[in-house]
């Protein structure tokens, strides 16, 4: 796609900025700082902001945490927590345990399945901690994630209703959440008065029932399969 130069860049953070559960390569470090002292810069992702902010330089730009579920402005401040209520939760996580049951995957460690980040339970098949190599290799398309949400497609409706929506989220998990990419995105958007057509969504998960599909209509998006690619897209642009 050809597009003018954007002035507001927004990054899907696994699979796109760094690989999953990793730091940005050092040498993606200085041409992301530079992205974000010369344009507006958002990173969204699934993970928790302290993860995020681990993984990425010091830098000023848009925290997204729990799919924009927790926001922050590139200078710290909390702009918005949409917390899961209790009664939200216990659906969740009874639905959680039918999925596990229905699977019955051996996995290395129970206990490393769900994580409760109090605006998102994400659910991962295998183990947040699995091995790296292990992780990607899972459900690269998300295929087995979409066959066990259609199995259990009466009660992803029925927690749809309650205001959770369930989404495919990194390698291998499933995302609890009130709000996905596209709606805290489109959100901030309007708040701050960004033009659509001055923006830029990048992330590896454009195709059909990937995690990053709401984004498309939003914003004008672009497509990369993994950090290599996006940083060398981002150097095609002139930003070296």
């Amino acid at each position: 796609m050809n597009i003018a130069m954007p002035k507001h860049f927004l990054f899907d953070l696994d699979g796109t900025l760094a690989r999953s559960r990793t730091e940005m390569a050092p040498e993606h470090r200085p041409l992301f700082e530079k992205l974000c002292h010369r344009f507006d810069v958002l990173v969204i992702s699934g993970t928790a902001a302290w993860r995020i902010e681990k993984r990425l330089p010091k830098a000023p730009y848009h925290l997204f945490a729990e799919n924009g579920n927790m926001a922050f402005s590139k200078d710290g401040r909390e702009l918005w927590k949409n917390g899961l209520s209790n009664a939200q939760k216990g659906h969740v996580f009874a639905l959680i345990e039918r999925m596990n049951k229905h699977q019955n995957l051996a996995v290395k460690d129970e206990n490393d399945l769900v994580e409760d980040r109090d605006v998102q339970i994400a659910y991962s098949f295998i183990g947040h901690h699995e091995n790296l190599e292990k992780k990607e290799a899972f459900d690269p398309r998300g295929e087995k994630r979409r066959a066990v949400l259609s199995v259990f497609a009466d009660d992803v409706r029925a927690l749809k209703e309650i205001g959770v929506q369930v989404l495919i989220g990194g390698t291998t998990t499933l995302d609890f959440i009130r709000e996905n990419k596209a709606t805290t995105i489109a959100r901030l958007m309007r708040e701050k008065g960004w033009k659509k057509e001055d923006a830029l969504y990048i992330g590896d998960a454009l195709y059909q029932g990937g995690n990053d599909e709401v984004m498309i209509g939003v914003v004008p998006t672009k497509e990369v399969k993994n950090p290599g690619e996006c940083f060398a897209y981002l150097k095609g642009l002139g930003l070296v």
